[in-house]
């Protein structure tokens, strides 16, 4: 391992160690995980760094924006409620839980339609567009340009959050 990615390693762990928001504590781990898939590097260790913490923002930023929204989502469609309950507090280290106490709290404040809720719901469940389009009565095209619609505003509500 080349000695500038051992200090750029160096001053990431250090800058990791002080970071308090859980975003840029993923980063900062993506990037040192960069860092070392790439140990003969021998750029200026700040480069080093800048360059690996760059990289890192734009993957920790595609991963968000990929994953589905509504995954989690247990309740059948045509319940009143939107919330999953749970039966226990959620613990620090129950990601799952807490992704879906994010994701829900996050719909629940956007402007998006019930009809939207119901479409991604019924997607986070495992439905096809041709699935949902049946149990809606529609034409599976329609029900295509819906599901895409609805995970656009989806995204929209997320990044606004």
């Amino acid at each position: 391992m080349h000695t500038n990615v051992i200090s750029a390693i160096e001053a990431l762990q250090v800058r990791a160690l002080r970071e308090q928001r859980a975003y840029e504590g993923d980063v900062l781990d993506e990037a040192l995980a960069d860092l070392i898939r790439s140990p003969e590097r021998s750029a200026d260790p700040k480069h080093l760094a800048g360059s690996a913490v760059a990289r890192a923002r734009t993957k920790v930023h595609r991963r968000a924006t990929l994953v589905p929204l509504v995954a989690a989502v247990e309740a059948p469609p045509d319940t009143e409620s939107d919330h999953k309950t749970y039966a226990h507090v959620p613990t620090t280290d129950d990601r799952s839980a807490h992704e879906f106490i994010e994701v829900h709290d996050a719909l629940d404040r956007s402007s998006i339609s019930g009809r939207d809720r119901g479409y991604l719901r019924l997607a986070g469940r495992g439905y096809s567009a041709r699935d949902i389009a049946a149990l809606e009565g529609v034409r599976s095209k329609t029900a295509e340009v819906r599901l895409s619609r609805a995970h656009s505003r989806a995204r929209a509500a997320w990044a606004a959050a």
